[in-house]
């Protein structure tokens, strides 16, 4: 594949991947007859594992074992992988939760909403900063992962 084709995937895919998001979250939840409640656990595990493999890869990098760095990037790029595919299943199967809702009953009352609102601010800053971050950083992700697996095709 040319590299035009590879920039338009990658273009596609950094769009398409929080689009879909974003319209998770105005579309109501689907019945997919599957308990999802034991996905937020899973995605904690899955980015807990990203970052020790990240960590893990400085380390190898650092003492320039190339070939294990290597092996512990594909594994955080995958785990990262099927993390974005379990997290798109749990927001397309679950109802939103409500910043505040602390008797989750779908609305937040005025005693909840002054129970959190001293840090609604902070919450909302670091939720719009992380939202921001995780769009931009797709296609710097799918570049480099792409140029890699070339380099490994090549060899």
């Amino acid at each position: 594949m040319n590299e035009k084709s590879t920039n338009r995937i990658i273009f596609a895919i950094s769009v398409a991947v929080p689009v879909l998001v974003a319209i998770l979250f105005y579309t109501p939840a689907l019945n997919l007859n599957i308990n999802v409640s034991f996905l937020p656990k899973l995605h904690a595990i899955l980015n807990s594992t990203v970052a020790i493999l990240l960590l893990i890869g400085l380390y190898f990098i650092k003492a320039k074992n190339i070939k294990a760095h290597k092996l512990t990037m594909l594994g955080a790029f995958s785990t990262s992988a099927l993390f974005l595919i379990s997290y798109v299943i749990y927001h397309s199967a679950s109802e939103s939760t409500l910043f505040g809702d602390s008797n989750f009953d779908g609305t937040v009352s005025a005693e909840e909403s002054a129970a959190v609102s001293s840090i609604k601010m902070v919450y909302y800053i670091i939720l719009l900063s992380h939202i921001i971050l995780a769009a931009v950083i797709m296609p710097f992700i799918l570049i480099t992962a792409e140029s890699k697996v070339e380099n490994i095709m090549e060899a």
